[in-house]
């Protein structure tokens, strides 16, 4: 008869010699190489001056956009004699926005738009005809004229900008600009009130302005940035235009602009 308890000591042996042997076989593990002291975190690059930017901007000009001043004008034939005063409303602010596309890390291209009021009122009195030298009365045709016109200003700049610093270099950076504008007039509200002698005033006749304007425009200013990548982008342009688009008797466009801006971009 088979001692059952005999056969089961074996084979469990012989099982643990097979395992022991199989283990002594199976190549040792590699340990994973320990990191160089010498390797270098994997920085990400900030940009200071982002590729597309838009921003909220408010101009205030430093001079009138029209002249405030009286004209004194004659002719001839026929003999009339006309003495002009402006009164120009003060509008200093305007507001709009600003979009800039980076062309290169330094260079950028800008498109603006900016809205501003202007107003202003005039008074003329007219004197038509001869005055005879020999009666003490005054045979000239008398006439007054009060004008009362309002409109508004459409400027649209288009300039070059350069950054005194590369796109990924922190801080805050300065830059010049310079390129042209388009001024359009527009929502133009005028009344022209005369009165010839004691006849009833005549109503209307109201200026026409010039309704598109060129001009060169060229600036300079800087751009801070914070903590929460809130871009606030100061500066400072002048204007050359090269028409006007208020010229009748006293009530004339100033050619040159200056007007301080800051933009507030994200």
């Amino acid at each position: 008869m088979l001692n059952i308890s005999k056969w089961s000591a074996t084979l469990m042996a012989m099982f643990c010699l097979g395992v022991t042997g199989l283990q002594a076989q199976a190549p040792a593990s590699t340990p994973a190489p320990a990191p160089s002291a010498n390797a270098q975190p994997m920085e990400k690059r900030v940009n200071y001056v982002r590729r597309f930017s838009l921003g909220a901007g408010l101009s205030v000009m430093v001079l009138d956009t029209l002249n405030n001043g009286t004209l004194s004008r004659s002719v001839t034939s026929p003999p009339t004699v006309g003495n002009y005063a402006t009164t120009v409303q003060r509008y200093r602010v305007g507001y709009g926005g600003i979009g800039q596309v980076l062309i290169t890390n330094r260079f950028a291209a800008t498109i603006g738009f900016f809205m501003r009021r202007v107003a202003y009122t005039r008074e003329g009195e007219v004197f038509s005809g001869v005055d005879s030298p020999l009666t003490a009365a005054d045979e000239r045709r008398f006439a007054t004229v009060f004008e009362d016109t309002r409109a508004r200003f459409y400027d649209i700049p288009v300039t070059v900008r350069f950054f005194g610093k590369d796109r990924q270099k922190a801080g805050g950076r300065w830059f010049v600009e310079g390129g042209a504008v388009m001024r359009k007039v527009s929502n133009v509200k005028s009344s022209v009130i005369t009165t010839l002698g004691s006849e009833e005033p005549t109503c209307c006749k109201p200026t026409v302005p010039k309704q598109n304007v060129r001009g060169l425009v060229g600036g300079f200013g800087g751009q801070l940035i914070d903590q929460f990548g809130i871009r606030v982008m100061p500066s400072v342009r002048y204007t050359r235009w090269l028409g006007e688009s208020f010229n009748s008797f006293s009530t004339v466009s100033k050619r040159n602009q200056i007007e301080a801006i800051i933009t507030i971009g994200f």
